[in-house]
């Protein structure tokens, strides 16, 4: 058996450690032995299960994901070069060191397999050294293969010039002795890409050389139903917001509305309450939602989309980052979704029949079970190792 190192390196949800812990349960039923490799250490909350299986470090931060005196962003990603910079791909010194980090990593772990999720810096280290096996959604595992990076809306021109981002990388490899980059996207290289996504959620459709994979399903979501109720997962949701006001007027509509919103002041909390909102301290399973509600409410995280289109259940998204405004815009072309902006979207999509006669038609082209996802890596990563 080999040791395998798992790690995330960019991106805020607790989806990215859902997706590793997922992989890492197998692995270590396989008798492989792991090193996990975390932006968030906090995140791990989710995978409890792992404490004292498999090696925790804290993998390299970068500058973009500071809260104070990190890189600031030039504006909304138009491509995912665009994300690298906003993150901190200007600056040479910032790539080198952060490579050296992973480096140094690497050496003391000695992977004899390397998985990284959202995780470019990681795959760069290892590349020519360690095999690589890239995991993540349609956007996080973008095509490594052409000249650019696509643009995440045809026609639309990048904010970074791909040159300068590809020099800047350049340096930092050179400082390292370390072979060149001859394209910006082959930083995002990996001997195995596995994005896993709908297809019609990826922001690449009809631009990828490599084949898409299930979505991954941490549970079975089971089948939507003819449930009353609404739900709602906000992180960090606060009075005042379109999205606070929207529950509120549905509650005020008569709707049962159950709101999971980790990280929410405890003012917030009160206020939402006293207006009928049920306040759930834990998240409810992904089947126990698709039994009762009518519509769910997120932010368009791919892990609670993806479900929500197994099960057959429409979905009103607030959208707070570019991959979650790319979802809602794919799901309101299909009509399986609309975006929160107004404070009646709720009650509205709540009322609408034929939205849910619509998810429950497109259910029978996006059935997936849970545990595909990981059995495609999984045959990835043994093939790697023999």
């Amino acid at each position: 058996m080999a040791h395998i190192l798992l790690g995330w390196e960019l991106g805020g949800n607790s989806g990215h450690v859902r997706r590793l812990a997922g992989l890492a349960r197998r692995l270590l039923a396989q008798g492989h032995t792991l090193t996990l490799a975390v932006q968030r250490p906090d995140a791990l909350r989710v995978a409890r299960d792992l404490e004292g299986r498999v090696a925790i470090r804290q993998a390299p931060v970068w500058p973009g994901l500071w809260r104070h005196g990190g890189a600031q962003p030039a504006g909304s990603p138009a491509s995912f070069g665009d994300v690298l910079g906003n993150l901190g791909l200007t600056d040479s010194g910032v790539a080198e060191y952060l490579l050296r980090a992973w480096d140094g990593l690497l050496a003391d772990a000695g992977p004899a397999l390397v998985v990284g999720d959202f995780a470019p810096l990681l795959l760069l280290a290892a590349r020519g050294r360690i095999p690589r096996v890239a995991v993540g959604t349609g956007f996080t595992v973008p095509p490594a293969d052409g000249p650019s990076f696509p643009a995440f809306v045809p026609g639309t021109a990048p904010r970074f010039d791909e040159a300068q981002l590809l020099a800047v990388a350049e340096r930092a490899l050179e400082h390292l002795r370390w072979p060149a980059l001859e394209r910006l996207p082959a930083l995002m290289g990996a001997e195995a890409a596995l994005p896993g996504v709908f297809d019609l959620l990826d922001p690449y459709q009809g631009r990828r050389s490599e084949p898409l994979l299930p979505p991954f399903l941490s549970r079975d979501p089971g089948l939507a139903g003819e449930g009353d109720a609404v739900f709602a997962y906000l992180p960090g949701l606060s009075t005042g917001s379109v999205a606070a006001e929207a529950l509120l007027a549905a509650a005020r509509a008569g709707l049962k509305v159950g709101l999971h919103a980790p990280g929410m002041a405890d003012a917030d909390a009160a206020a939402l309450a006293g207006g009928g909102v049920g306040l759930l301290a834990q998240p409810l399973p992904m089947d126990a939602i698709t039994r009762q509600a009518r519509v769910l409410v997120c932010a368009g995280g791919q892990g609670m989309v993806s479900a929500a289109l197994a099960a057959g259940l429409p979905l009103v998204v607030a959208p707070g980052s570019i991959e979650q405004e790319l979802t809602i815009a794919a799901l309101a072309r299909a009509g399986l979704g609309r975006e929160l902006r107004d404070a009646s979207d709720v009650v509205d999509a709540a009322q609408d029949r034929s939205a849910a006669a619509r998810a429950l038609a497109a259910r029978s082209h996006s059935v997936v079970t849970a545990g595909a996802y990981e059995d495609a890596a999984l045959r990835a990563i043994g093939q790697l190792l023999t």
